[in-house]
């Protein structure tokens, strides 16, 4: 038997669906009976509930089966009435093979569009995460105070760490140690004066070296020129580090936040992590790391299975199932009148 034009459309588009079964629909069972569907060509997933599969392929061939015979009688029209329809019927069958094609184009797309941007934006991201790092590598180059040396609980015996301190003064004196007027000079500048750390060393440890308690000793350190050398040392390394930049206001804050930690003996190591973390959220390339990690939040990666499949559907219902349903309903209207 010959198959006329309509006979093969309808058969292209039964082999269609048998092709997204096969693709996407073949029902597999693990070893805790859990059915799940994937490709025919999966491996490693359970064993291929061939019963089930089965009913998948006999349900669409018996449909066929009955649209072949129902489009036989489209054989006996008059040639141009038969043309006409044949011309329509290959229309619809583009415009629906249109769509599955540009389903599958466009979400391949847009997901390759979006893992390159993905990788894009992880690359601008790494990039502002090491300029903090050699930020912070410049600040840990900084020697610590000399209140940190003195509080310094070394196992030691204290004759050692007191020749420790006398050969860091000589290497520190012209760097962060405040004369006593309380400034900070560049250039010369008078030894460190260690004349208080052997008494406040030596009271940690006995005549062995051995250690016998904490000092609680409170330093009277003047710490007016910490600030201010200080200060200068962050400058220099920001302006090192050409990405990292401040306005006026939060400029001014965090040389009141530095300020503060100095006053209050804090650690050369707290001071850098705050300024660090200080510059993570409040300078340029901080609050431009924050947009990249929200457009990182925010790409969308398509369901390409959930996309195809909606688009087949619709497009096989709309156009195989209600658009001859509403010309059959508009023949009966036509015969009724």
């Amino acid at each position: 038997m010959k198959l006329n034009i309509f006979q093969k459309i309808a058969f292209l588009v039964y082999i269609s669906i048998i092709v997204l079964i096969c693709v996407y629909f073949v029902p597999y069972q693990n070893n805790d009976n859990y059915t799940f569907h994937s490709s025919i060509m999966s491996d490693g997933y359970g064993t291929m509930s061939y019963f089930r599969f089965l009913i998948y392929l006999i349900v669409p061939t018996i449909s066929f089966y009955f649209v072949c015979k129902y489009l036989e009688a489209m054989s006996s029209l008059e040639s141009n009435v038969y043309k006409k329809k044949a011309k329509k019927e290959l229309y619809v069958l583009f415009f629906f093979v249109s769509i599955i094609a540009g389903t599958i184009l466009f979400s391949y797309g847009k997901n390759e569009y979006s893992e390159i941007r993905k990788k894009r934006l992880e690359n601008q991201i790494s990039e502002i995460n090491n300029s903090f790092d050699i930020l912070k590598e410049e600040l840990n180059k900084r020697p610590p105070f000399v209140y940190e040396i003195l509080n310094n609980d070394s196992k030691k015996p204290w004759e050692q760490n007191y020749e420790v301190l006398e050969k860091d003064s000589e290497i520190r004196s012209n760097n962060f140690v405040p004369p006593s007027d309380g400034t900070i000079l560049k250039g010369e500048r008078p030894p460190l004066d260690l004349s208080g750390a052997r008494d406040i060393l030596k009271g940690n440890v006995d005549e062995y070296g051995i250690k016998i308690k904490k000092s609680t000793r409170k330093l009277n350190l003047d710490l007016s020129g910490y600030y201010k050398d200080f200060q200068k040392v962050v400058d220099n390394v920001l302006k090192e580090i050409y990405n990292v930049r401040f306005s006026i206001n939060r400029k001014t804050q965090i040389e009141r936040n530095v300020k503060q930690l100095i006053y209050s003996e804090s650690s050369s190591e707290d001071l850098n992590n705050m300024i660090i973390d200080y510059v993570k959220v409040f300078s340029e390339d901080g609050i431009k790391k924050t947009k990249l990690e929200f457009e990182l939040k925010e790409l969308n990666f398509y369901n390409i299975k959930f996309n195809v499949v909606f688009a087949f559907l619709g497009s096989l219902i709309l156009l195989y199932i209600i658009r001859p349903l509403f010309s059959m309903f508009k023949g009966m209207l036509n015969e009724v009148r």
